[in-house]
């Protein structure tokens, strides 16, 4: 058995309280246009992608899951984004963090700490400016001209 090669960046994509009712999926569990860029943007990114959940952490898109109502204290985000980083560290160079800015800045500390680097793209950006950059992301990358 040898060694595969791993890849060196990992999208993030945050998920969003709007929830479809019953077990999905998890990147199908989600419903909110903003979830929709996010998702459409981790797809087409080309490298690996997971949900950063609030309710459960790091989630495989295709992992089942069941909706939630979680919204975790500063506190405890922090200490899941402590544990979190180093298992990513392990893998991946680079994360692209497509959060809001309470869960994305901590794990972004906490991963910067491990000495990955980290990229934020939609930092500082509301949730309609945010929709503008993902649309004309996903026009430039099929190649339309606005």
């Amino acid at each position: 058995m040898g060694f595969e090669t791993l890849p060196s960046t990992l999208v993030l994509a945050g998920c969003v309280r709007a929830q479809r009712a019953g077990e999905h999926p998890a990147r199908e569990l989600y419903d909110s246009q903003l979830w929709g860029a996010r998702r459409g943007y981790a797809e087409r990114a080309g490298c690996a992608w997971l949900i950063l959940s609030a309710g459960h952490g790091l989630v495989h898109p295709l992992g089942l899951l069941g909706g939630y109502d979680a919204s975790p204290t500063p506190r405890d985000w922090a200490l899941r984004c402590r544990a979190l980083a180093p298992m990513i560290a392990l893998r991946f160079g680079l994360v692209e963090i497509h959060a809001g800015a309470r869960y994305a800045k901590p794990l972004a500390a906490e991963l910067d700490a491990c000495g990955v680097g980290v990229v934020l793209p939609m930092e500082g950006l509301g949730i309609g400016q945010q929709l503008a950059r993902y649309n004309r992301l996903r026009r430039d990358a099929a190649g339309v001209r606005s």
